[in-house]
């Protein structure tokens, strides 16, 4: 059987922050988060270890599933009608909140080094996007 470690001071500090950050309009960043949980700036700007180690992988769980909740819910509020009058960079950036703070989570990395895409795929979203706006 395999011993499960404890979760240090600075990590169960860490945990509450964040736990208490979710859905809030301005949330602490996780860098901030790490500081003000007593990590040093070299190891708060490590994220992905500290969010990767055993005790915080298995306590991020429950945190992860209240986001993927929050991103089920915020999904569900956003109608066709919406969509039709929200700005794409509206629509983009809503995007790409919820599916960082998702990848943090699981600690993986936030940045697209490269996207696949076809000129025919190009082309399909450039002509709706003009269609668009265009209305």
């Amino acid at each position: 059987m395999t011993k499960v470690k404890k979760l240090t001071p600075k990590q169960q500090k860490f945990l509450k922050l964040l736990s208490d950050n979710i859905g809030i309009k301005k949330p602490k960043s996780i860098y901030n988060m790490l500081l003000e949980s007593g990590y040093s700036k070299s190891t708060a700007l490590q994220q992905t270890e500290i969010l990767n180690t055993e005790g915080v992988k298995r306590e991020t769980k429950t945190i992860l599933s209240k986001l993927k909740d929050k991103r089920d819910m915020a999904l569900d509020s956003i109608t066709q009608d919406k969509l039709d009058k929200a700005s794409a960079r509206d629509g983009a950036s809503t995007m790409d909140i919820l599916i960082k703070n998702s990848q943090l989570l699981k600690g993986k990395s936030t940045a697209i080094n490269k996207v696949d895409i076809s000129d025919t795929q190009y082309n399909e979203i450039l002509k709706r996007e003009q269609d668009r706006v265009k209305q």
